[in-house]
This record gives structure tokens, C-alpha cells and sequence, in this order.
């Protein structure tokens, strides 16, 4: 999507103004203008179009709100959209004619769905924003997947963010953290949880409360039943009493509908008949007034009689009529057409005698055209002529002044073959760059170079080199694959942690294991709950006991007291254990549940503990093994995961000695080169004290500057000299050509005179009169025609007239008119009786036609009411309309019973009204009545009891703030989830925004670092050749600048201001260039960019941006003088 045209019809401080782009090759517009010109105001006109206004603008300052009107052009795919946007809530986008609404959907549909902040942050850049992402850069100094993130996708305040979720994260939660808010949750909860165990009322006092509690409820229950019983006979009681009166109603009302004949017609049905009576009364009543008006119009239509014999000939009587006017117009035209006549006549004989020459045909219009063209041709030749003599006296005294100098030609340092040698030879010099620097750098880097190979061999410790050659050495190292190395690394990581989670389980199933035997034996000692364990053993005692009798009955002896005694006591003892858990059934369950529980704790502790030790001993299998096989490889004997970062150290040491050696190879080739080239630069120069190129080339160029001026000067003068004789000899020709051109001039007239009898001389005013007279001959031809067709015309015209005045016996043509016009109105007059008789006619079989609808409707009705064509169906009709009536009263008493009767069928009701007699339910009202008032008042002494017992269990309940600690805990395990809720938000926010940050670190070695480099490098002018990532040792990345040579790597931090905000723009305009790629083509605004930067890089910039706008539009707004005059050549120039 392009802008082809802004329109700035009202807005801020334009009022009618227009900005055109037009299309190029490079679609890079310049804009310019001073400060306050209106840069800002344009920028925030094109957001407003795309977008909307917003509720807050500043542009109304000079125009009201509602008032405000941007336009726009754009172009997208050879398809154009053109609009005004106005201010409003809905409908704001409107055509160029500001009338027809616009659905914006194509627009949206070109913008790919971004708002205004998401087209600002991928597709305008400003100063203040570049500023504050080279800030933001400089900030980020330690996490490049950040600075990536915030340049490429041109966020701001990315690391702030990042900071503050981090610490609400911490201030939620941190392991080993107890001032966090959870933990100090956790530990009130904890507290408050031990004061309610401590503030506990007897179980005597609660079980007295919940058995008073329990047999008011009871009562109370018994009420509610009684009352629910009472409700219903009342209900049914009412059902009947309402019923039984529409029931004898509903009798009646049958009785007297069985005395009307079976006539199945309804209400609606009567009242359509007596619809359709009054249409017929009412449609015969208007046949009959009908009929006498026909009666009165036929016989105005035969006193009217037939049509006059002149109205056939109306039409060509009234285009008789109509000449005559124009007759007459003629006849007066005649004498000032002769009076013409007689003065072109007398010009003509004046004009032979002027030129003695015989009257006769002159030459055509054409003819004379193209005599005067040979006259101009004439003029032009006399006009080239004396331009040639005067440029050739000019040209011949300035080659006579000429004087040039002698300039020795055996001269060696001016041959142009030695000049073109040594240009070649400083050229190849120049291309050679910086070479002076470059070997500078080497040496520096190659210092540098060395401590950093010495640091990485350094850090490989324990391993040792025993050989001079380090680097083969660790090259052949055998090391363990690195798949096998992760696998391992994954293998013994799952060890630990199933050997962490068994710890933990084992670990929580004591701590729960010995929460629940507490639990239990303070359910023992309460002394209320029995175990199923406890009443077993006293039940095995009583049998046991019991046995031991059987034994002796058996043998036919007695038992002895003692025994006897004893099993009462256990019999006594388990039917009291037996009573306890019956009475307190839920404590005992609870004893029982708390028993399985601990037993099952008890298992999945020991379970815990065997995959622990299992792990454990796994683990110490997989470490003897792992040191064997390294010991065996001949590698460090290091675990997994620290051989990995030893391997990766490995690598880096051998990467560091390779650079090294590629530096000193560069270093040896770039001396080299310097000593061929200033070799080759004293062929043609003295020789120079100092060994630096740059000093050789400076000289060299000095010496070849000197001598190219001299050839220069030389050669001027020779070729100004083969010039001017060159342009003498030329006008020579040129003259001596024209002298001929104007022989045959004369020769081409003569023939041309004679060919047309053109009785002038060769001149311009001699022309034009013979044109003068040519066209006067012709017009006199033309009216002597026209004078002899009119009369005519007029003599036929008065032959006709005379016809027509004959035949109608007239006068004169006005008498003619007014016959015709009187003859007209009495046809009028007749044509219009003769339309209303029509009408009539037409009416009455109309309402003939519906008298015969009409009677047919009521043909069906007389069938159904059984009545002849001659009886009275009025009557009959009023019959039936009283059945009728009868009969919806009756649906109505049934729906009326139907509705009292709550549901029940009509055939029931009706059955239950005839078994019941009135007064008998009036006595049974009365009745229910007062039982009803009996039972609330029984109720109200049970509701007292009542609240006396739930009075005491609340007292005992809340006794010492038992009821106050539960609400607290509740409170407080209520912040805990919603703390917990808040934690788990604010941590998925902060692993959305590590998974962006990783993307960014991902693409760092992708392809927009690689192009942003690319950019970076342009922008700095070769300074630096590229970016690139580094570890910075603590698990991360580093963002930096490549220096030329392979230089140790610059931070983003330790940049200069300018320099970060041109990484800042390669960075954004890297970014762009991947949307184009992916097929998002939006226009990129820029404003006022390279505040920061000097001349030579702003050219840079502006020419990086001109190869930007190939892809897409760019416009670029400034107010600096000299990038508009940088740019002149790149792009499109507008001015505010």
C-alpha cells in the first residue's frame, strides 16, 4: 500500500492543501519544511486517516472539531481508495465528495488489522523514539534477546518490564524467601488453625445442645407435615367451592342451546354475513345512481353530433400557418440581401482595375493558403541567411584572436600514456583502503588475541597440554558423543528428581501421618468415639469368655461366681462400647476413617522410602560407570552437564587459536602488500622518507595532480582551435545552401502563380487583398442562390393559402386560425362527454360484477341455515347469532372451571361439582379452619423451644471466638488463592515474555542479525563490519558491534550516542525488511532520523532508505537544509 495524495483540507493550520507522491522507481518522498512548518501535523494527519480521529486531537486549534476533514489517494496492486476522514464516533470515513459513507473494511484489510500503536511501533520511527531505543539498547547492556526484541519489533521499555514482573513475581512467592506474601499466609494460616483446635467447648455440653436441637427440629417436622396435610384438604376444598357455581351455569347455558336448531356457525361467522348483507345493500344503492347519470350523459353525447370536417386537416392547416410567419421574414430580408449585392459588386470591379487583370475565377482558399506558406517560407530563408553572416564574421574573428601556446611534446611527465600508468598505479593504491590502519589493528588485535587463546586455555582445567603443539592436541582428544552426553545428562537429571520427589513424598506422608494419629488420639481420649478395633476386642473377650461357660454347662457343672460375674462386666463393657459408637456414630466413624488413613500413610511412606533408595543406588551405579568410561577416553573425569560446558570451552580455545593464527596470516599478507605497492608508487616519484602507504599515496597524488593539469591546459587550447575552424567551415555550407534554397524559391512561385491565375506580386499585402476579393465572390454567389430559392418558397406558399381559404370559405389566414381554433373546443367539449359515458358503462359492470361476488358468498350460508331463495335470511341470520353467543359463553364457563380445577379433565371436575353439595364444603371450610389455627399454635410453641436449643449450641459454639478464628481462616485461605492466582498470572506474563526474549535471541544468529549487520556496517561507514553475540558468562548473550581485522567484539553499551541509535535503525529497518518479505507492504514514516549522525553517514542512511523505498513507499520528514540538498538526486523532493 502506497500514498498517492494527501489531502490536508482542514486540519491544524492547512486549509485546501494537497501533497502529491508520485510513483518512481525509488518510492522515497522528502519532505521538507522548517520548523512550524507542519512536519508533525502532517504525520499525525496520515495517522488520523488510516485510523480515526481520536477522542483527544490537537489539530483543531485553527478548526472546530466537527469540522475537520483528511483526505487521502492510495494505490495497492493497480486497486485505488480514495476518502475523507472525519471526526465522529461512527461513521467517519466518507468519498471525495464528502456525502457517500465509505465502509472502511478494504482499508482495514490493506492495514492487516494493526491499530494506530501497532503501525506506529512497526512502520514509523521518529527522533525521540530512535533516541529512546538506542537508550533502551544501552540499558538491555546484558540480555540481547531483549534488545533485539525492543528494536526489531520497536517496543520501548521492554526491560523495565521485564524488571517489574520479576519483582512482583518475587514479591508474591520466592523459594527460601519468608517475607514473600504467601509464605506469610501459610504460617497465619497455621496459627489460626492451632487456636481452633485449643478453643473447644465439652462434648457433654454439645451433645445435651444437638439432642434438645434434634427433637425440637423433630416436632417441628411433625408440623409442617400436619400443615402440609391441612393445605391440601383446604385447597381441594376451595377447588370444589369455586367450581360448583360455573358448573350450574354451565347446565343452564347447555339447556338453552339445545333449544336452537344445530346451526354450526360462529360469532366471527355471523358478523362476516352481516359484513357481506351491508356490502350488497350498499353496492345495489350505488348501481341504481349509476345507471340514471348514463342515461343523462347519452344524451348530451347525441346533441354533440359527428366531428367538423376542418379538424382532418388541422395539422396541415396549422403548418401553413406556421411559413407564413417565416414568409413573411423573407420577403423583408430581400432588399438588404440586393443592397449586398450591389456593393460587392462594385468592390469586385474596383479590385480588376487595381491589379489590371481580366475579371474572372480567382484562386481557392487553399491556393492562396499555400502561397502564403511559400511567402513565410521566403521570410525564414531571408531570416537564416543573415543569422549564418553574422555568426560567421563572429566565429572567424575569434579564431584570428586565437594564439595558442607551444607546448613541448617531447615532455615525459605530460604523456598521456605515463599519466594513464600512474593513475592506474594510485588508483590500486587507494583500493587498497585504510592498509596502514589495517596493519596497526592486526598487531593490536594480535596482542590481544594471544591473552585471550592463553584465558581459554586457561579455563580448560584439569586438563593440561604436555605438548608444544596445544591445538592438535586437544584436536584429537577423544571425547563421549554428544548425544550419549545429553543422554546421560537426561538420565541422571531424572535419577535426582525421582529420588527429590521420593524424599518429599516420604517426607509429607510422616508429616500428615503424625498430623492424623494427633487427630486420633484426641479423639480417644475425648472418651466419646469407639474404634471398630476397640468394640471387636471387647465382643472377642464377652465370646471368649462365654466359651468357657459352654464348657462348663457341658460337663454339667456350674461356672463359679467369679466367672460369672466377669463375663456380665464384659457383656456389660461391649454392649456399653456398642451404646457409645451407636450414640456418637460420627466421632466413631471419624476414629475409624483417621485409623485407615494412617495405615495407608504408613505404606506410601515406605514406598516413598524404597524409590529413593532405589534411585539413589542407581545413581551411584551410573557415576562409577560414567568415571570409567572418561578415565578410559582419556577426557577430564568431570559429570555430565560440566563436561558439556568443558567441551564448550574446548571449542572456544580452539576457535581463539585459530583466530590467532588467521590474524598473523593477515598481518604477514597486508606488509606485504604495502612493500610491492610502494615499489611500484617510486617508478613514477622521488623516494619517500616514511614507510606508510597513506604518506606514499598523499605524495604521489600531489605529483599526479601537477601533471594532469598541465595536459589538461594543453589540450584545451588544442581543441578550442579545431573547434571554431570546424563551426567556419560549417557556416560556409550552411550559407552557400541557402543561397540555393532561395533561387529555387523564386522558380517554385512562378509556376505556383500561374497554375492558380494569381494576379498579385510576391507580397503579403497583395496576398490578402486577392483573398479579401476571393472570399467576396463567393459570398455573392452563395446569396444569389439563396435569393432565387426563397422566392420561389414564397410563391408556393400563396397557392396553398388560397386552397385552403377556398375550401373553408375564409378570408385571410387569420380567419382561417380562429375557424380551426373554434372547431377545436367543440371537439374538446364532445371527447369529453363521450370519455364519461365510458366510465359509466365501465362502473356499472363493475358493480355488477361484485353484486354477482357477493350474492354468490351467501349461496353457501342460505344452504347451511336451510332457508329458500325468498326467505328472510336476516331473520335467520339474528337466530344464529344468538346460538352463537350461547355457545362461547359455554367455552367460557368451561375454561373457567378448567382453571379452578388446577389441572384436572373438564369430565372430573364436572363429576366432582354433581357429587357435592355447597353446604356440605362450607362446613368443611370451617372445619379446616379451625384445626388449622389449633395447629399454628402448637407450631409457635415448638418455634420457641426451638430457638431456645439452636439459642444454647450457638452460645456453646461461640463460646471462647471459636466462630470468629473459623471466619478468619476462611478469610485467609481466601488470600491465599487469590495470591496464588495473582503469582500464577504474573508467571505466565513473565514466561510469555522469556519466550519473546528467546525468539530474540534465536534470530540473533538468524537472518535479521545478519542483515542488520549488514545495515550497521553501511550506516558506520566500514567502522564496523557487523554484529554479533557473545556469552557473557552467566548463561546469556551480549549484543555487540564487529570491528574491521577481527578486533576483540564492542558492547552496545560502550557505543557512542550516534552510533547506538544507527544500530537502533538497522535494527528497525531490518525488521521491515523481513514484513516486505513476508508480503506486508505498509508505507515507513521517518522523522527527522539523523539528528545524531554526521554528513557522511546521514548519505548513508538516505541512500539505505532509498533501497528500502524499491520494496515500499517511504516518506521521510526533516527540516535540515542539508538533507534536503543530499537528497535531490535519490527521491522525490516536497516542500511545507
Amino acid at each position: 500500500m502506497r500514498f498517492e495524495r494527501l489531502d490536508l483540507l482542514r486540519y491544524g493550520g492547512f486549509q485546501d492543501v494537497t501533497l502529491s507522491f508520485p510513483k518512481g522507481k525509488q518510492d522515497l518522498h522528502v519532505i521538507y519544511g522548517p520548523n512550524e512548518a507542519g512536519k508533525s501535523t502532517t504525520l499525525c494527519a496520515i495517522r488520523d486517516f488510516l485510523f480515526g480521529f481520536p477522542h483527544h486531537i490537537a489539530g483543531d486549534w485553527m478548526t472546530a472539531a466537527p469540522l475537520l476533514r483528511v483526505g487521502a489517494c492510495l494505490e495497492q496492486n493497480g486497486t485505488v481508495f480514495e476518502g475523507v476522514r472525519r471526526r465522529g464516533r461512527n461513521q467517519t470515513l466518507f468519498a471525495a465528495d464528502d456525502k457517500t459513507p465509505l465502509d472502511d473494511l478494504p482499508l482495514r484489510t490493506w492495514l492487516g488489522g494493526l491499530d494506530a500503536k501497532g503501525f506506529e511501533a512497526a512502520w514509523a520511527l521518529d527522533h525521540a523514539r530512535l533516541r529512546d531505543g538506542g537508550e533502551e539498547m544501552r540499558r538491555l547492556k546484558d540480555d540481547a534477546g531483549l534488545q533485539i526484541l525492543a528494536a526489531g519489533l520497536g517496543l520501548e521499555g521492554v526491560g523495565k518490564l521485564a524488571a517489574t514482573l520479576q519483582d512482583d513475581v518475587n514479591s508474591e512467592w520466592k523459594s527460601g524467601r519468608a517475607r514473600s506474601a504467601l509464605q506469610q499466609a501459610k504460617l497465619k494460616l497455621k496459627e489460626l488453625q492451632q487456636t481452633l483446635r485449643q478453643d473447644t467447648t465439652t462434648a457433654r455440653q454439645l451433645s445435651t445442645a444437638n439432642r434438645a436441637l434434634s427433637i425440637s427440629e423433630s416436632e417441628r417436622f411433625s408440623c409442617e407435615q400436619e400443615a402440609q396435610a391441612l393445605g391440601v384438604r383446604r385447597r381441594t376444598n376451595s377447588r370444589l367451592r369455586m367450581t360448583s357455581v360455573p358448573v350450574q351455569k354451565l347446565m343452564e347455558t347447555e339447556a338453552e342451546i339445545a333449544t336452537f336448531p344445530h346451526w354450526d356457525l360462529t360469532v366471527q361467522d355471523c358478523a362476516r354475513i352481516e359484513k357481506i348483507l351491508e356490502n350488497l345493500h350498499r353496492e345495489e344503492e350505488a348501481l341504481s345512481a349509476a345507471r340514471q347519470k348514463l342515461a343523462a350523459v347519452s344524451g348530451q353525447v347525441r346533441d354533440c353530433g359527428e366531428p367538423h370536417p376542418v379538424l382532418a386537416e388541422q395539422h396541415a392547416i396549422r403548418s401553413l400557418l406556421g411559413r407564413g410567419v417565416l414568409v413573411e421574414r423573407l420577403e423583408t430580408a430581400a432588399g438588404d440581401r440586393q443592397a449586398r449585392l450591389t456593393r460587392d459588386g462594385i468592390w469586385l470591379e474596383q479590385f480588376w482595375a487595381r491589379h489590371d487583370y481580366e475579371p474572372g475565377m480567382l484562386p481557392d482558399l487553399s491556393e492562396l493558403d499555400d502561397l502564403d506558406r511559400r511567402l513565410q517560407e521566403r521570410a525564414l530563408l531571408h531570416t537564416q541567411e543573415q543569422d549564418l553572416r553574422d555568426r560567421l564574421r563572429e566565429t572567424e574573428q575569434a579564431l584570428n584572436a586565437l594564439h595558442p601556446k607551444s607546448v613541448s611534446e617531447t615532455d615525459e611527465n605530460v604523456d598521456g600514456e605515463r599519466l594513464r600508468l600512474f593513475r592506474l598505479e594510485l588508483d590500486e593504491a587507494r583500493s587498497l583502503g585504510p592498509l596502514d590502519e589495517r596493519i596497526d589493528s592486526l598487531s593490536e588485535a594480535i596482542a590481544r588475541q594471544e591473552d585471550v587463546t592463553a584465558s581459554a586455555y586457561g579455563a580448560l582445567l584439569p586438563w593440561r597440554t604436555t605438548g608444544a603443539d596445544r591445538k592438535a592436541e586437544l584436536t584429537t582428544l577423544a571425547l563421549p558423543d554428544m548425544a550419549a552426553l545429553e543422554e546421560e545428562a537426561r538420565l541422571r537429571a531424572g535419577l535426582e528428581e525421582q529420588r527429590r520427589m521420593a524424599r518429599e513424598d516420604e517426607q509429607a506422608a510422616e508429616t500428615e501421618r503424625a498430623h492424623l494419629e494427633q487427630q486420633r488420639r484426641r479423639l480417644e481420649e475425648g472418651g466419646q468415639a469407639v474404634s471398630r478395633e476397640q468394640l471387636s476386642a471387647a465382643r472377642q473377650e464377652r465370646d471368649l469368655l462365654w466359651q468357657e461357660m459352654e464348657r462348663h454347662f457341658q460337663s454339667g457343672a456350674c461356672p463359679p461366681p467369679a466367672m460369672r460375674e466377669a463375663f456380665g462386666v464384659l457383656v456389660q463393657n461391649a454392649d456399653g462400647l456398642a451404646d457409645r459408637r451407636h450414640d456418637h456414630a460420627e466421632q466413631s466413624a471419624q476414629l475409624a476413617a483417621l485409623s485407615r488413613q494412617v495405615e495407608d500413610l504408613a505404606l506410601k511412606a515406605a514406598d516413598a522410602g524404597r524409590r529413593a533408595a532405589h534411585a539413589e543406588a542407581e545413581l551411584d551405579r551410573r557415576d562409577a560407570a560414567w568415571a570409567a568410561l572418561l578415565g578410559t577416553l582419556g577426557a577430564p573425569v568431570l559429570p555430565p552437564a560440566p563436561l558439556q560446558v568443558w567441551i564448550t570451552r574446548r571449542q572456544a580455545a580452539l576457535a581463539a587459536e585459530e583466530h590467532l593464527q588467521g590474524a598473523r596470516a593477515q598481518l604477514q599478507a597486508a606488509m606485504q602488500t604495502r612493500a610491492d605497492m610502494s615499489r611500484r608508487l617510486q617508478a613514477f616519484v622521488t623516494a619517500c622518507p616514511s614507510e606508510r602507504l597513506a604518506v606514499q599515496i598523499r605524495q604521489a597524488a600531489s605529483v599526479l595532480e601537477r601533471d594532469e593539469a598541465l595536459a589538461r591546459q594543453n589540450e584545451a587550447r588544442n581543441a578550442d582551435q579545431r573547434r571554431l575552424q570546424e563551426a567556419v567551415a560549417k557556416d560556409r555550407a550552411a550559407l552557400a545552401g541557402l543561397e540555393r534554397k532561395l533561387a529555387q524559391w523564386d522558380e517554385d512561385w512562378a509556376l505556383a502563380c500561374q497554375a492558380c491565375r494569381y494576379p498579385g506580386r510576391p507580397d503579403r499585402a497583395d496576398l490578402r487583398d486577392v483573398h479579401d476579393a476571393r472570399v467576396i465572390q463567393t459570398r455573392m454567389e452563395s446569396e444569389q442562390k439563396e435569393q432565387a430559392a426563397e422566392t420561389r418558397d414564397i410563391a408556393a406558399f400563396r397557392t396553398e393559402l388560397g386552397t385552403f381559404l377556398q375550401r373553408h370559405g375564409q378570408g385571410s389566414a387569420a380567419e382561417l386560425e380562429a375557424f380551426l381554433a373554434q372547431a377545436l373546443t367543440r371537439e374538446q367539449k364532445r371527447q369529453n362527454v363521450v370519455q364519461a359515458h365510458a366510465a359509466l358503462e365501465a362502473e356499472i359492470a363493475q358493480k355488477n360484477l361484485k353484486i354477482a361476488a357477493l350474492v354468490a358468498e351467501l349461496t353457501p350460508v342460505r344452504s347451511t341455515l336451510a332457508l329458500g331463495p325468498d326467505d328472510d335470511l336476516r331473520h335467520a341470520l339474528s337466530r344464529a347469532c344468538e346460538r352463537a353467543a350461547l355457545c362461547d359463553r359455554r367455552d367460557e364457563l368451561r375454561d373457567q372451571i378448567l382453571q379452578a380445577g388446577n389441572g384436572r379433565p373438564i369430565d372430573v371436575l364436572l363429576e366432582e361439582a354433581r357429587e357435592t353439595a355447597p353446604a356440605q364444603l362450607e362446613e368443611e371450610f370451617e372445619a379446616i379452619e379451625a384445626e388449622i389455627m389449633a395447629l399454628n399454635a402448637r407450631r409457635s410453641e415448638v418455634d420457641e423451644r426451638l430457638f431456645t436449643a439452636r439459642k444454647v449450641l450457638d452460645d456453646l459454639e461461640n463460646a471462647r471466638g471459636v466462630h470468629e478464628t473459623a471466619e478468619e481462616i476462611q478469610e485467609t485461605e481466601a488470600d491465599i488463592a487469590e495470591r496464588a492466582s495473582r503469582y500464577v498470572s504474573l508467571r505466565l506474563q513473565q514466561l510469555m515474555l522469556s519466550r519473546l526474549v528467546e525468539q530474540g535471541r534465536q534470530q540473533a544468529h538468524g537472518p535479521l542479525l545478519s542483515r542488520a549487520g549488514a545495515l550497521f556496517s553501511r550506516l558506520t561507514l566500514g567502522r564496523y563490519v557487523g554484529l554479533a553475540t557473545e556469552e557473557d558468562g552467566s548463561d546469556g548473550l551480549v549484543l555487540a558491534g564487529c570491528r574491521p581485522g577481527n578486533t576483540a567484539l564492542v558492547p552496545v553499551h560502550t557505543m557512542s550516542e550516534g552510533t547506538r541509535d544507527q544500530l537502533y535503525l538497522a535494527l528497525r529497518l531490518a525488521s521491515v525488511e523481513q514484513a516486505l518479505e513476508r508480503g506486508i507492504r505498509l508505507p515507513f514514516l521517518s522523522d527527522d532520523l539523523f539528528v545524531t549522525f554526521d554528513e557522511e553517514r546521514t548519505e548513508a542512511g538516505l541512500k539505505i532508505l532509498a533501497e528500502v523505498s524499491e520494496k515500499t513507499q517511504v516518506l521521510f520528514f526533516t527540516h535540515h537544509g542539508h538533507i534536503l540538498n543530499q537528497s535531490k538526486e535519490i527521491g522525490f523532493l516536497t516542500k511545507l
